[in-house]
């Protein structure tokens, strides 16, 4: 039986113009598309795409060549946040460090120290064009009810004697957005191991691997990722978070999914100093953390996957879909 025929058989129609290629695929390749729980009704050329994914990836192992590149990193991190809050503010009284004076202002800048006293904040903020102090309740934070330095926030109050009270904060949060569809049918088997990993049957329904470790794919695009990571898949954002949180966790007595929530509206993994340990920078359309139990959620357009390792997910992009296996 030809492959257009099986194809016929299990109700998706040829393209006359691919037929040749139809013809040329492999049986894994084949049971792709038969399999598939997003099957085209007509298979085109479009969906060959699902073989050779357009795919760009970034960790956190770039090596940084001299000090300057260093700084002129950390640089472009403040300024990438300080737009961010700049471009949601709508406070008619924002300024710069500089420019401030006495009366109710609104200031953007950096955490550059902190300490605590009765239940108050003591903060130094810094911007491009100065300091200042500010006094914040320590309630106003939110449930986290802390600052880390180097983080960046909009700080609103009354400025007075030299000293901003703080009376709002503000952070750099990700933004309402609807998800992205893909062109094409794209299913993606992830998992987080401690050693070299078997694929199970069920990755041959996938056409991309992403793993920590190394995989003997057959047809897949197999990609290996480090502890932070940001994917981008045929336009798809995925950033990967494969560090142990539990320490953190219990130490500010929060739940794993609340950490998540806090990372993506401080746009940061609560690590001081924050913008040496790393931001996110883009917006993701999938965060997926690694975590004690496997879970979903969404917060503001952003699919949140909690994936404990040793274990999979088989993540669709078409009705963001995940199924959990363990390896």
């Amino acid at each position: 039986m030809s492959n257009i025929e099986r194809l016929t058989k299990a109700g998706i129609l040829t393209d006359p113009g691919v037929a040749e290629l139809v013809e040329k695929l492999s049986e894994k390749q084949l049971d792709f598309f038969i399999k598939s729980k997003n099957k085209p009704l007509i298979l085109q050329k479009i969906h060959f795409k699902s073989f050779q994914p357009k795919i760009e990836i970034k960790t956190d192992m770039e090596k940084r060549k001299s000090i300057q590149d260093f700084i002129n990193i950390l640089n472009s991190r403040f300024s990438l946040l300080q737009r961010i809050l700049m471009s949601k503010s709508k406070d008619s009284n924002l300024v710069s460090i500089k420019s401030a004076s006495e009366g109710n202002i609104s200031i953007i800048g950096l955490i550059k120290t902190i300490s605590e006293n009765n239940g108050i904040f003591r903060t130094e903020l810094e911007d491009q064009t100065g300091t200042i102090k500010a006094s914040v309740p320590k309630n106003l934070p939110g449930k986290f009810e802390r600052f880390f330095l180097d983080e960046v926030v909009q700080i609103s109050g009354r400025f007075s004697s030299g000293v901003l009270y703080a009376e709002k904060i503000e952070w750099p949060d990700i933004q309402l957005t609807e998800y992205k569809k893909p062109d094409t049918t794209s299913t993606v088997f992830i998992c987080f191991s401690s050693s070299i990993i078997t694929l199970p049957e069920k990755a041959d329904s996938c056409n991309i691997i992403i793993s920590n470790q190394p995989v003997q794919a057959t047809f897949q695009q197999a990609i290996t990722i480090t502890n932070t990571s940001a994917a981008k898949i045929n336009g798809i954002n995925l950033l990967f978070y494969m560090e142990n949180v539990k320490e953190t966790t219990d130490k500010f007595s929060i739940t794993e999914k609340e950490f998540i929530l806090e990372c993506l509206k401080r746009r940061h993994f609560l690590k001081e100093p924050c913008l040496q340990s790393g931001i996110i920078e883009e917006q993701p359309d999938y965060f997926i953390f690694q975590t004690q139990t496997p879970f979903t959620d969404s917060y503001r357009g952003t699919m949140i996957i909690g994936l404990p390792k040793e274990t999979f997910c088989l993540l669709d992009f078409v009705d963001r879909s995940a199924e959990f296996g363990t390896i």
